[in-house]
């Protein structure tokens, strides 16, 4: 009779525990956080986004020229910019070449544009660097006009298209949480052709180049 009494009172024991470790389990299996390969997802304070305009002065074909550019962005922890860029000229560009081939009338349209990589060093100082890599292409229009027979005006056009990479180094200024300024300058390399089209268009070679700017964003959503 004892035996059959401790029998049942293990038995119960047994099934106590066995009920109270299925019961932890199961409530630790549902507060468990999921595990994922990258992490927790994306934190708004370590994201943002800015767009930014500018004017540069540079050479192309050995001749003066400014740009109107304009470049923005998804900024990674107020340091890595990942964007795109274009610029175009701001007045009409004439090299000696153009004359003795297409008279005075000639004159050439110089474009910028591509992807852009943009690192920026203790960006919460008031006075920072940042380091712009642009990687892409020129388009330089050429367009002649015949006004031999006025009051028609003939006009032809020629295009070629170069490789263009431009590493540039900027000092910036935090002049408001979403509004910086910068000035600096850079070195184009624009020597590889991509393609041409009609008759002959100068290349616009290998320049210095200087910035000035004005950059508008939330460099982090949530601060």
């Amino acid at each position: 009779m004892k035996t059959s009494n401790k029998s049942k009172l293990f038995q119960t024991a047994l099934l106590a525990v066995l009920f109270s470790l299925g019961t932890f389990n199961s409530y630790s299996q549902e507060n468990k956080e999921t595990q994922t390969l990258i992490g927790k997802g994306i934190s708004l304070n370590k994201i943002g986004f800015m767009a930014s305009a500018g004017a540069d002065y540079t050479q192309v074909s050995n001749v003066d020229a400014g740009l109107f550019t304009f470049k923005g962005g998804l900024v990674i922890n107020d340091a890595l910019t990942i964007g795109a860029y274009y610029g175009e000229s701001i007045w009409d560009i004439k090299p000696r070449e153009l004359s003795p081939l297409y008279g005075v009338n000639a004159n050439m349209d110089f474009k910028v544009f591509g992807g852009l990589l943009e690192y920026t060093l203790y960006s919460n100082k008031l006075w920072h660097l940042t380091m712009p890599l642009k990687i892409g292409a020129i388009e330089v229009e050429l367009d002649e006009y015949n006004i031999a027979m006025p009051p028609t005006w003939e006009r032809e056009s020629y295009e070629r298209y170069f490789l263009s990479v431009e590493p540039q180094l900027h000092l910036e200024l935090n002049v408001h949480p979403y509004a910086r300024v910068f000035a600096g300058a850079g070195y184009r390399f624009s020597n590889t052709e991509l393609y041409s089209q009609g008759g002959y268009v100068p290349s616009p070679g290998n320049a210095v180049s200087a910035q000035i700017g004005i950059k508008i964003g939330m460099f982090r959503i949530k601060s």
